[in-house]
């Protein structure tokens, strides 16, 4: 019997996995950058964000909010101890 369970939830219920039946295939992490596009009424914006990231081969840390070299930029909805880590 494995000894601890990832639990996640989706659409309400929650879901368990045995962590032994986990496999961890890659680590990724990036830092927030700015974008530019172009919105539907054709006005030029711009955003930070978090989501380009980039492989890494050699050990990372993980800390209390996030991954050694892994920042999030919208903390209002991806920050917290809870939302550290997305597997």
């Amino acid at each position: 019997m494995p000894l601890s369970y990832h639990w996640k939830c989706f659409g309400g219920k929650w879901i368990g996995a045995a962590m032994s039946d986990i496999k961890l295939v890659s680590v990724n992490v990036g830092l927030p950058k700015e974008v530019s596009y172009v919105d539907r009424r054709g006005h030029n914006k711009t955003t930070t964000t978090g989501i380009f990231k980039q492989l890494v081969s050699e050990r990372v840390m993980l800390h209390t909010l996030n991954l050694g070299g892994d920042r999030q930029a919208d903390l209002k909805g991806h920050d917290g101890v809870y939302k550290a880590v997305y597997a």
